[in-house]
């Protein structure tokens, strides 16, 4: 199949440049398959692949026993009218954006902002000028309710947009985030981005995010609710990934397991 689609890809080129009698012709041509560091290698090469020979064992049919996915979509309320996330092998994946409900105050409000996540939208307080908020109450904060088949100790692994400590100060820009009752934590984003020589910002940068991590612990299964609290404003937040040990690595983190989406 490789060997195909790379054949496949020098037919489409040739018809590109073929298009409108050769108006766009050698647009085309510049090698792009083949890279082994940053200049273009001479032409394109296919990636080196492995074949098996007739009498591997893949070739037998030996194969590792199939994995059972396992989900609690089954818990979620159904058609409650609200956006509910749910957890699918042992993870809540949940964009920013999608809250259950956000909780303003007279002077702070959430806002969204459109398609400025990697995977979705963002989300952060405005107005951006607005005083540190203390994390309790009816304070601002934004709600998601989820629903688990695990319980005990988990992580939730937040995703924020790469923001400068723009204040220079010790703990940085601050948010908090808490599930159901507990008392939340208040976390730094960057605070740590104290000066170019630790080449941290060069890594949120290349990346183009900043995952931070929190602690959390839920005695039982079924409906729970993650917190999210603003403390400073110019916070832009994009995902929540709650890991109850099944996050694997991956760029963009898994995708959204939310069960029913409302118009906002």
């Amino acid at each position: 199949k490789a060997k195909n689609h790379f054949d496949e890809d020098s037919l489409i080129t040739l018809a590109y440049h073929r298009i409108n009698a050769g108006k766009w012709n050698h647009m085309m041509s510049q090698t792009h398959i083949g890279y082994t560091y940053w200049q273009q290698p001479p032409f394109n090469k296919m990636p080196g692949v492995n074949y098996l020979s007739k009498d591997s064992v893949a070739d037998k049919g030996t194969y590792p026993a199939r994995h059972v996915l396992r989900t609690a979509d089954s818990n979620a309320p159904k058609n409650s009218g609200r956006n509910v996330f749910y957890e699918s092998d042992y993870t809540v994946s949940i964009e920013a954006a999608n809250f259950t409900k956000a909780i303003n105050s007279n002077s702070i409000r959430w806002k969204i902002l459109p398609d400025l996540g990697r995977t979705g939208s963002a989300v952060t307080s405005f107005p951006v000028t607005a005083a540190d908020q203390k994390p309790a109450g009816n304070a601002p904060h934004l709600q998601y309710e989820f629903y688990t088949f695990s319980s005990g100790t988990f992580k939730i692994n937040a995703y924020f947009s790469p923001t400068l400590n723009f204040h220079n100060t010790t703990e940085g820009l601050q948010y908090a985030i808490s599930i159901d009752d507990e008392i939340p934590q208040i976390i730094s984003i960057n605070s740590e981005d104290k000066n170019s020589i630790s080449g941290i910002w060069n890594k949120w940068v290349a990346e183009n995010i900043i995952i931070k991590t929190s602690k959390h612990k839920i005695t039982t299964a079924g409906k729970h609710t993650v917190k999210y609290w603003m403390v400073n404003s110019g916070v832009v937040l994009q995902k929540l990934v709650l890991d109850f040990g099944g996050v694997k690595p991956s760029y963009l983190g898994p995708p959204e397991t939310i069960y029913i989406t409302v118009k906002k």
